[in-house]
């Protein structure tokens, strides 16, 4: 059973290390890492992606650079089966997966109509067997 207290106090303290960093805009997206839970992505306006180590907040590491044109990240999401990779999306139809060991995208998907919404591009791209 997860204590609501504990949650808390962790995104409390969290949240005002990502105030600091993320002056843009608020965050839109969160996902704790499957493999090693003290990782939680976020996603804000800017296309501002940090990675934070809940035992180190005040030191949080981005996937690579900024995508371009900047936009909102309104999903984020860690693969299921490979634990340095992570995929992001927009609301535009813009999907992008991170390979944190390289610092730099792997994939990039984009649906100029923004008929699919984000997170079946997402859900589609994270399962591939090829990632």
């Amino acid at each position: 059973m997860i204590k609501t207290w504990a949650i808390c106090l962790i995104f409390k303290s969290l949240m005002k290390h990502i105030s600091l960093l993320c002056a843009v805009g608020p965050v839109q997206a969160l996902d704790f890492n499957p493999f090693k839970p003290s990782l939680l992505a976020s996603g804000a306006s800017d296309s501002e992606i940090y990675i934070w180590d809940l035992t180190n907040p005040s030191n949080p590491l981005t996937p690579g650079s900024k995508t371009l044109p900047p936009d909102n990240i309104s999903c984020v999401s860690w693969n299921r089966q490979v634990q340095h990779i992570l995929a992001s999306a927009s609301p535009c139809g813009r999907c992008v997966v991170w390979d944190l060991r390289k610092n730099e995208p792997i994939i990039k998907v984009s649906d100029q109509s923004a008929t699919v919404s984000e997170t079946r591009i997402i859900i589609y791209v994270l399962y591939l067997e090829d990632i």
